[in-house]
């Protein structure tokens, strides 16, 4: 017991420990960016130092949905520069120089662009890579009928320039018709319009414009006291949002699975377990903050459901290796954890925008239900092909046979309980589309991908009971799981077909095709291995 209680403690200083410095760097790391924008900007902008607390929770209606200030900036800056924040000022402020001062935001190098061609065709210097929209505009004008040509192009007959080129009248279109939204409020007659929105909104600009730090915070105490008034509006709901942009949680989030598995590597499993459990923390907290600021169940897009896959996948393998105290099946969760969080910003390159549902998919009970359970079988999945490939690899590379009888048994629950989920999950999605489309099947791509994995299952799970399919086999098929998941869930995406179109994306055959590649080598290479090692021992 006095062991147990030393390594445990042990475990905990080590954490906190990790968590100090982590802290501390991005303490450091700040005040260094601090300095040096004091550094550059021997010129400060006055209106740095107007309070900008009320402003970045004022809500705003965009694509759908209620956002604060700040989100909503935040997404625009990124859709036209590619970043969160400018070299010499913040996404809120930025945002209030193009609302209030569009004349000086047009001098703002606001667009990033990347394309060298595009530079050529505007007549930009090669080596700058932002831009301010007054020297866009000559060569955006010069280059309309060009951008008529490509606009009458289908998208796949559009050369990589063309659609740089479109992508960027877009993004000036963006920053044009956000600089004349709140002048254009001076012209609104306010008996027909809610007359307290449109006086809070042009004394901002008279503030903002003139400089004047009272009439800016009065205004917006007066904004968000009328706010409060609307049954609608959810501040604590807008704080959080603010929250989970500022902090960036996946980012700390990938780091402590990332130590994690460093002490699995170092053979520290309590430590091991005591980060993993703080990162399995951090991800819940920061799913159950995308439920609470919209209003629905966690796994509604592609991207959400690699997020709650990813801790679904933690989640056990934390669970396994705290019952069986073998770091393997934490390794195994970890690992898997960070590729899917790695992964997911790809399926929404440009931003996480936070966004509604199509109305198809607009349905608390059915995401509770059979999109988390199908999930969450995703999830086991995952963590059985990972465990099947440490398997392999212990085996191919001196592995005992006690160690490979214990993974064969081990990784055989798991692929049942992948198979009770995702069972499970397409029977409850027969039933939804009963309900939704007046079917229980029709073959749509995205229901015959989730029948190949209970298939699959199926099949190796029948062949490991008959004896048909040898144990090593097993492990080979099971670590083939990865292929058979990504292509029910990414491919049957670049089918453009079915029912199930909304949630297909674009761009991702080639990635798609190079991960099966890989792992057919992979999985090939280590069974071929594993076998030749089993033949010399037998």
């Amino acid at each position: 017991m006095i062991t147990l209680a030393r390594r445990i403690l042990t475990s905990c200083i080590l954490t906190i420990c990790l968590l100090s410095c982590l802290l501390l760097c991005s303490s450091l790391s700040f005040a260094e960016q601090s300095a040096l924008k004091t550094t550059k900007n021997e010129v400060i902008d006055p209106h740095e130092n107007f309070d900008f607390t009320l402003f970045e929770t004022l809500p705003i209606l965009d694509e759908g949905r209620l956002k604060p200030m700040k989100s909503f900036a935040i997404l625009k800056l990124k859709t036209i520069s590619s970043r969160e924040s400018l070299p010499d000022k913040s996404a809120d402020l930025w945002l209030a120089e193009l609302f209030f001062t569009p004349r000086k935001a047009a001098d703002t190098k606001s667009f990033n662009i990347d394309n060298k061609t595009l530079k050529a065709q505007l007549l930009l210097p090669e080596d700058q890579k932002l831009f301010s929209i007054k020297e866009l505009q000559p060569g955006l004008l010069r280059l309309e009928n060009e951008i008529d040509k490509v606009l009458e192009k289908q998208d796949k007959q559009r050369s990589n320039d063309e659609k740089a080129l479109l992508d960027l009248y877009k993004r000036a279109g963006l920053f044009m018709s956000l600089s004349q939204s709140v002048s254009m409020l001076a012209h609104i007659d306010t008996s027909t319009e809610n007359p307290d929105a449109v006086n809070g909104w042009q004394n901002l600009q008279k503030a903002y414009q003139s400089g004047d730090h009272t009439l800016w915070q009065n205004t917006l105490v007066q904004m968000h006291a009328n706010i409060a008034q609307a049954p609608q509006t959810n501040m604590l709901r807008f704080e959080i949002e603010n929250i989970y942009r500022t902090i960036k949680p996946y980012a700390w989030i990938i780091t402590f699975y990332a130590l994690g598995i460093l002490l699995c590597l170092l053979r520290k499993p309590l430590p091991a377990l005591a980060i993993t459990a703080l990162a399995i923390g951090f991800h819940g907290l920061a799913i159950i903050a995308r439920i609470y600021i919209l209003g629905r169940p966690p796994v509604g897009t592609l991207y959400e459901s690699a997020l709650f896959v990813s801790l679904i996948t933690a989640i056990l393998g934390w669970l396994l290796s705290a019952k069986n105290k073998n770091t393997t099946n934490l390794l195994a969760g970890n690992l898997g954890a960070i590729a899917l969080l790695a992964f997911a910003p790809f399926i929404t390159p440009d931003k996480d925008n936070l966004e509604v549902l199509v109305a198809v998919l607009n349905t608390d009970f059915w995401l509770g239900t059979h999109v988390i359970c199908i999930t969450i079988g995703y999830g086991v999945c995952i963590l059985a092909s990972l465990l099947a490939h440490i398997a392999l690899a212990q085996r191919g590379f001196g592995g005992s046979d006690k160690a490979f009888k214990a993974a064969h048994k081990n990784i055989y629950r798991i692929s049942i309980t992948a198979l009770l989920f995702t069972a499970v999950g397409t029977i409850l999605g027969g039933i939804w589309a009963d309900q939704s489309w007046g079917r229980f099947w029709g073959w749509d791509p995205k229901e015959n991908g989730a029948l190949l994995i209970v298939l699959w299952l199926i099949w190796i799970l029948h062949g490991r009971v008959s004896q048909h399919i040898k144990p090593i086999l097993f492990m080979a098929l099971t670590a083939a799981l990865s292929i058979i998941v990504a292509l029910a869930w990414l491919g049957v995406n670049l089918l453009s077909v079915g029912l199930h179109s909304y949630g297909f994306t674009s761009g991702m055959a080639a990635g798609l095709a190079a991960f099966c590649t890989a792992e057919i080598i992979t999985i090939s290479a280590l069974t071929f291995k594993a076998m030749n090692k089993q033949k010399a021992l037998s």
